[in-house]
């Protein structure tokens, strides 16, 4: 995959989402905005900007460098599963289930895709193409108090408002485990970094322990005797 690296060293993402996800995609993309990463969805395009969302869509997830969200819940499920008979409203357009199989299930495109999930009883939505990749759970309700949380900044620290949006944003990742994992994922940052390797120790070998002599006795019916009688010991004296 290529660098997603705009400039500045920004991180762009796509991301896709149902109608009944709205809300909390919009607050997980004001989050991440705030974490550095550009978030690009049909709600930033202007009005009459689009006239085929299917095209822009498909257009999107094939021409994007960086990665695409697929928020999983069960209207995604029933465009998948072709539950609904009519196309189903994605994105503010329409999508049919056909074009979007397609774009999860073509190879050049399929590792693009990150299943995010709102919640673990949501894991059965995820798509057969994506269900044993790593899925990203992330709270509506966090997601819901953070920005509550980044409102409030604004409105009282007017002069320093990004300083603490800062301090807001390392906290609520070191609270939600799995946002900061798919942080990492989107940013290229090693979640857990490699240790660097050490100078080379000499250790002392071992003593090194002498052969054994071979004993010149050999047992005869319990008793020792030497080699040599051993050798002379006829049949019938045994």
């Amino acid at each position: 995959m290529a660098s997603n690296d705009g400039e500045g060293g920004t991180h762009k993402v796509f991301i896709l989402y149902c109608k009944e996800d709205e809300l909390p995609v919009e607050e997980l993309s004001t989050f991440l905005h705030d974490s550095g990463i550009d978030c690009d969805m049909d709600i930033y395009q202007s009005t009459g900007t689009i006239t085929n969302w299917n095209q822009w869509v498909e257009k999107k997830v094939r021409s994007t460098d960086g990665y695409v969200l697929l928020f999983c819940g069960k209207e995604l499920h029933e465009i998948l599963k072709k539950e609904h008979n009519e196309d189903v409203a994605m994105n503010s357009g329409f999508i049919k289930q056909l074009s979007l199989s397609a774009l999860i299930s073509d190879d050049k495109i399929n590792l693009k895709f990150l299943p995010i999930i709102l919640d673990e009883d949501s894991k059965k939505f995820i798509p057969l193409e994506l269900a044993l990749r790593l899925r990203y759970a992330v709270s509506s309700e966090a997601l819901k108090n953070y920005v509550m949380s980044r409102s409030k900044a604004l409105e009282d620290y007017v002069d320093n408002a990004s300083v603490q949006i800062q301090h807001l944003v390392k906290d609520f990742y070191q609270e939600n485990h799995s946002l900061r994992s798919l942080y990492f994922k989107l940013s290229k940052q090693p979640e857990y970094p490699k240790p660097d390797v050490g100078q080379k120790i000499q250790l002392q070998p071992k003593k090194q322990w002498s052969k054994p002599k071979e004993t010149n006795h050999v047992p005869t019916n319990g008793s020792i005797v030497s080699k040599k009688r051993a050798d002379n010991v006829k049949p019938q004296d045994l």
